[in-house]
């Protein structure tokens, strides 16, 4: 498992936590889709603007995903695939984030909780990486063969 695999499956874990968190009816008003943003619903406006941020970025995150799966199998990718895809996932991924942010700001101040969620999705995503690139797992390390792990 290489480094497009370890990239494909984050993103995958992080579109199906997002789009469950989209669809669930656990917000403080009830469903993003009905009850936060029907006429009339206590601070309206920024959950349009939570849900547009989401959607949006969802939807860019899961182009991503599309291109990351086409060539997960191909050697070769073009600087403009690459630049569209970073464009992509940096956008998408500060648009979640603004969602997330905004929510906290203005609905939930439970600043503890968002920076602890935050602090764990690092640690995950560290270990992650030190479980596919760590020195022990390795059998092969910049052509020099290595036999045990200290």
């Amino acid at each position: 498992m290489g480094l497009k695999h370890l990239q494909l499956s984050i993103l995958v874990l992080s579109l199906a936590a997002l789009c469950v968190a989209l669809v669930l009816p656990h917000w403080h008003c009830g469903s993003l889709f009905e009850k936060c943003t029907q006429e009339g619903a206590s601070k309206r406006d920024v959950m349009l603007a939570v849900t547009c941020c989401l959607v949006i970025g969802i939807t860019m995150l899961a182009v991503v995903c599309i291109i990351d799966f086409i060539h997960l199998c191909s050697d070769t990718r073009s600087g403009v695939e690459r630049g569209v895809r970073l464009v992509l996932l940096y956008i998408g991924s500060l648009l979640t984030l603004a969602a997330v942010i905004l929510y906290t700001v203005e609905i939930s101040a439970s600043w503890s909780y968002f920076i602890a969620t935050c602090g764990s999705i690092f640690a995950v995503q560290l270990s992650l990486m030190g479980l596919l690139y760590g020195r022990c797992c390795n059998t092969y390390s910049g052509g020099v063969r290595i036999n045990e792990c200290h």
